[in-house]
């Protein structure tokens, strides 16, 4: 049997919201989302916050064009510091030629990187979109990137 989590992470990969703000917007996503365990993480190094299971395709934000899954792996392995840190320096996109950030790729299903994340784990609300995520961005001080991950 999966499990299935619903993660929360700042839409600027690497930012940090105050102390503070972290609680209360933990405490909102716990109200909202209802689920069995809510678990905020915090980590000194950027990391990727993948979808699990329901990973899809990755496409290029600025031609719309699909890209290669060992392209992307390639970039990944690269782009990884030996401080155990994602760097997100620009790549030059093999489609278009555009220069962007891992975290700056269309994922089929969202992903991203983070320091800061927040995850609930089989919430009774799932579709986290319109006036509870503006609450909760509002909680955070800043936009919010929604992530679906079944393990």
């Amino acid at each position: 049997m999966s499990d299935h989590y619903l993660i929360l992470i700042p839409e600027k990969a690497g930012h940090v919201p105050a102390e503070e703000m972290r609680a209360h917007v933990q405490e909102k996503f716990r109200a909202i989302t209802q689920p069995l365990k809510v678990e905020a993480e915090l980590t000194e190094f950027v990391r990727f916050e993948h979808a699990g299971g329901n990973t899809g395709r990755i496409f290029c934000p600025d031609c719309g064009t699909e890209l290669n899954y060992a392209w992307w792996g390639e970039r990944m392995d690269q782009d990884f510091g030996e401080e155990k840190s994602f760097k997100l320096n620009p790549v030059v996109l093999p489609c278009c030629g555009a220069k962007r950030g891992l975290h700056d790729l269309k994922y089929e299903s969202p992903q991203g990187f983070a320091r800061f994340s927040l995850s609930a784990l089989e919430p009774e609300m799932w579709e986290i979109q319109g006036q509870p995520l503006i609450d909760l961005e509002t909680a955070a001080g800043c936009k919010l990137r929604v992530i679906f991950r079944r393990i």
